[in-house]
């Protein structure tokens, strides 16, 4: 019965997700517990989709990268940032050596 609530609750999502009329950005964290492809299919459901996956994030995305996350975020939105998820990465590599 679990999984069956589980299959009608993907479908569910994946109808309204199909609805959604905005571009949307899913930032997915690569060593988390959802399945890459799972994320990938969840994806492609929607019309106008930015994928942008974090290879060495956990579950805690915003809360691990929050400069890359704010970067991914602000290029997402065409705003100026000063931080690109480029050399976001870079910057948080670098508080870390420290």
């Amino acid at each position: 019965a679990g999984q069956h609530v589980e299959v009608v609750q993907v479908a569910t999502t994946r109808v309204a997700a199909a609805e959604l009329a905005m571009p949307v950005l899913w930032l997915a964290s690569g060593a988390d517990y959802f399945p890459n492809q799972r994320v990938r299919d969840e994806v492609a459901a929607i019309p106008d989709c930015e994928l942008r996956f974090f290879d060495h994030a956990g579950h805690g995305l915003p809360m691990q990268h929050p400069d890359q996350v704010a970067a991914a975020i602000a290029a997402f939105l065409g705003g100026s940032s000063e931080l690109t998820p480029e050399n976001a990465t870079a910057k948080a590599a670098a508080d870390e050596r420290r």
